[in-house]
């Protein structure tokens, strides 16, 4: 399998790579009614996750996506960004249609990060 892109975190203004979670309900699309389908083979999940340690909270700071729909003959079909905890959607680069950044959204994830 292809290594994916790893999801990130910002901890006292470094970006560290998230290299393992032990725990629950880190960020899914589909709590937020997001729908995302496959980017790439670099990223299967069809999204990407910049987490930021904020007074001492996890926060979703900028996520990646390939916003999109899979339709009924499993072709991927690009579909206009709904907002994101009130913040829209901007294009983003390939291989994700789209970027939300300054969501500053709490995360309610309990557990452990590996961050590195």
């Amino acid at each position: 399998m292809t290594a994916q892109l790893p999801d990130t975190v910002d901890y006292h203004g470094a970006e560290l790579t998230l290299a393992r979670a032990r725990g629950s309900r880190l960020f899914d699309p589909k709590d937020h009614a997001l729908p995302v389908a496959m980017a790439s083979t670099l990223s299967w999940r069809g999204y990407v996750c910049h987490y930021a340690v904020v007074d001492r909270h996890l926060v979703l700071a900028t996520l990646e996506a390939n916003v999109a729909r899979v339709d009924d003959d499993e072709v991927i079909v690009p579909i206009a960004p709904p907002e994101l905890g009130g913040v829209p959607g901007l294009p983003g680069n390939p291989p994700f249609s789209t970027i939300y950044r300054s969501l500053a959204m709490p995360v309610a994830f309990t557990g452990q990060l590996v961050i590195g």
